[in-house]
């Protein structure tokens, strides 16, 4: 849910200038109106993935003392049933639904704008691909 204008707090940051080409470079293409816009979304799903793993965290914790006295997992070290359970435990949890639904979301606009404006995508990868390289 979008924050109210009211709620909202200026900050200014200093990030490197391909990160702000590239961020240029989404809005040109629609993908978000502003740099602010894209950079809530960014911050938005970073948050996201730590309450995922906050979640997952506590979920693991109450199923392990069960899975380690299981037929099945005795004898088998703690952390790998912990990896284990996190494996069950995650399709579970919402955070990866909406996930996947996002991702296949900036799929679907992405696939447009390609046809569209192959050479702003083909920009867009490479800033993405050296943003990521550094």
């Amino acid at each position: 849910m979008p924050a109210r204008e009211d709620d909202l707090v200026n900050l200014g940051i200093r990030i490197p200038r391909s990160y702000i080409e590239a961020l240029d470079t989404l809005v040109t293409l629609g993908f978000y109106k502003t740099r602010s816009d894209a950079i809530r979304a960014g911050i938005r799903k970073l948050l996201n993935e730590f309450f995922i793993l906050f979640e997952a965290g506590e979920k693991v914790q109450k199923e392990l003392p069960k899975a380690i006295t299981s037929g099945k997992m005795r004898g088998v070290p703690r952390d790998l049933v912990e990896i284990q359970l996190l494996y069950q435990i995650y399709p579970q949890l919402q955070g990866i639904q909406d996930f996947m639904a996002d991702f296949l979301a900036t799929y679907g606009k992405l696939r447009v704008a390609s046809r569209e404006n192959p050479e702003k995508v083909k920009e867009l990868e490479q800033r993405i691909t050296e943003v990521l390289k550094k």
